[in-house]
């Protein structure tokens, strides 16, 4: 099973698990301030956002990226979806916004990467929920 595979499964359960409200972070081993391993030369999944209100079965804006930056790699963003395996919003679209690491050509050992996104309020102000991750990867 590829990382994001397995991402979007632990995704799928998290919100399965009670996540309500605009979105919910979902992060990928940073989740438990485990560092993230990565191989040299690949592209590795490091970080994921849940982009979907689950208490309405909809998706959600995607948040404002302000913050991508890593010290001896390249951060890039893809939007992915999957399926609710269960619940009230089975068999409906999840989205993610989901952050890949690729190291410098060259490079292998440890890595910081900093990345800042911003919720738009759910109450419409034009004030934004900002959330900021510093994730370790092991380039390996």
């Amino acid at each position: 099973m590829q990382n994001h595979q397995k991402i979007r499964a632990l995704a799928l359960i998290t919100f399965m698990a009670g996540a309500t409200g605009l979105a919910a972070a979902l992060p990928a081993a940073a989740q438990w301030n485990k560092p993230v391993k990565a191989k040299a030369g690949k592209t590795t999944e490091i970080y994921n956002v849940g982009i979907y209100n689950i208490q309405y079965c909809s998706p959600e804006p995607v948040p404002n990226i302000t913050r991508m930056q890593a010290q001896n790699g390249t951060i890039k963003t893809r939007i992915l979806s999957a399926k609710f395996s269960g619940g009230k919003c089975k068999g409906k679209d999840g989205r993610f916004l989901v952050f890949f690491y690729t190291p410098n050509p060259g490079f292998r050992g440890n890595d910081t990467a900093q990345i800042s996104y911003a919720f738009r309020r759910r109450d419409g102000m034009p004030s934004m929920r900002a959330i900021g991750q510093r994730i370790t990867i092991i380039v390996e």
